[in-house]
């Protein structure tokens, strides 16, 4: 109730604020701070489950958890999956659709914390609790989903992509693949802005990696067949990438330089 409430007024906030400086603090920040107010006073109730008003903590945690990942401060939904993960009990009273929005931004928070077995385990369970009618959250969930396995070597059916209208996963899937760099740079550049909307831009530089091991993979099978000229491609190849290749992984601060996550 009170973040559908928020999400409007912030919009006429921000529209406002460029017209006059007289303008109150934003309905966004002060939805967050009610929310997680409430979290607090829910906290401290002893009533048992499954008929405590501290099942709200729960509500609460995933509302504030939408807004500081729509914010791109993913980092402060921190202490609130934490205390999540620490309950003894409740969770399991929640509604499956509840629990799935739950998975879903922990999935996230684990993924650009690079935890990535974490990140598949929690969005495997958002994927089991979504229910059929949440069809859009599922695309959502999906939109990070896909990347993920891809890291892990995971690859979805061209008809599958499809069908969520997934057109700038195609190809670089079909890159990572067949560890084409040229494929695969093409697209990046491509969708450049469509990843930075979504803030996962520096996460799919990252799948370089997987092209390059496959093209070392490619360059290994050539030469068992004494292909030699075509292992001397995929060397310069191989070389010419190295420039745009980071080793490093990156800062969670570099998270917060790139666009603001949004859903579509």
């Amino acid at each position: 109730m009170i973040s559908n409430i928020a999400y409007p007024a912030e919009n006429k906030y921000q529209k406002v604020k460029e017209e006059t400086k007289d303008v109150a603090e934003s309905p966004l920040k002060m939805a967050k701070t009610c929310l997680e107010n409430i979290f607090s006073k829910c906290q401290i109730i002893k009533e048992q489950f499954p008929d405590s008003r501290k099942m709200g903590a729960f509500y609460a945690v995933i509302h504030v958890c939408e807004m500081y990942f729509k914010e791109g401060k993913f980092r402060m939904c921190l202490r609130f999956i934490d205390w999540v993960n620490k309950m003894q009990d409740g969770f399991e009273h929640l509604p499956d659709y509840v629990k799935s929005s739950y998975y879903y931004y922990e999935g996230l928070l684990y993924l650009f914390r690079y935890k990535y077995l974490e990140s598949e385990k929690s969005m495997n369970l958002s994927v089991k609790n979504c229910t059929k009618e949440k069809d859009k959250f599922f695309r959502n969930i999906q939109l990070y989903f896909i990347p993920l396995n891809m890291m892990l070597g995971i690859f979805q059916e061209e008809e599958m992509l499809e069908k969520f209208n997934f057109p700038y996963y195609i190809q670089i899937s079909k890159a990572c693949q067949e560890g084409s760099l040229g494929m695969f740079e093409a697209e990046m550049a491509k969708y450049e802005n469509k990843f930075l909307k979504i803030g996962i831009f520096l996460f799919m530089e990252k799948l370089k990696n997987i092209v390059l091991r496959n093209l070392f993979k490619k360059a290994y099978e050539a030469n068992q067949s004494n292909h030699i000229n075509q292992i001397e491609t995929l060397v310069d190849q191989y070389n010419k990438s190295l420039e745009d290749v980071k080793s490093e992984d990156y800062t969670v601060d570099e998270y917060d330089k790139v666009d603001k996550i949004g859903m579509e």
